[in-house]
């Protein structure tokens, strides 16, 4: 039963498919445009307008100055017509009030900073043998030129590692702890 639903669905749709391309066809190739005579321009229709020549008003000679009363709001007079007396609007002017000065208490001076205190290495051993020699600082494994909490390891030795920062020096020794 299914089947035969999809089937007749797939009928109706080409039967439709080829209604139209069929209405195409003989729109476009069969269903003839009227015959044109040969050399003959086809006519186009112009629209013809009458329109009546209209002169510019001329101005007149000398301005007239129109006079304003202003009695009521309802007089209008011409904009582009100058007045006899200009009209002068005096504008009051209102001084800002003054605002007191503001006191501000001065800065207290910043206390100096203190250096930090150096941290708390511990250098349990030096293995000196071999080309490059390593220190072991607070259990890590540490070559020349690497840096524990801002310091560079500078110089490995038997039992001592000089540690150098910016602007401090510090030399561990086996088994010691520095402060």
């Amino acid at each position: 039963m299914e089947k035969t639903k999809t089937e007749q669905i797939k009928l109706y749709i080409v039967v439709a498919l080829i209604i139209a391309a069929a209405t195409v066809a003989y729109f476009r190739f069969f269903h003839s445009k009227k015959p044109r005579q040969a050399g003959s321009v086809p006519v186009t229709q112009v629209a013809a307008f009458n329109i009546p020549q209209v002169k510019a008003p001329t101005p007149p000679e000398k301005p007239v100055l129109a006079v304003s009363t202003r009695q009521n709001d309802a007089d209008i007079r011409d904009l582009f017509v100058p007045l006899a007396k200009p009209i002068i609007v005096k504008k009051k002017v209102v001084k800002p009030k003054k605002r007191p000065k503001l006191v501000r208490p001065k800065p207290k001076p910043k206390p100096k900073p203190q250096p930090k205190p150096l941290p708390t290495l511990r250098l349990s051993g030096t293995l000196t043998a071999g080309k490059n020699p390593i220190a072991i600082i607070d259990d890590q494994f540490l070559r020349i030129g690497d840096t524990i909490f801002d310091f560079r390891v500078v110089e490995i030795s038997q039992n001592q590692v000089k540690l150098v920062s910016a602007d401090r020096q510090m030399i561990l020794k086996v088994n010691e702890n520095t402060q």
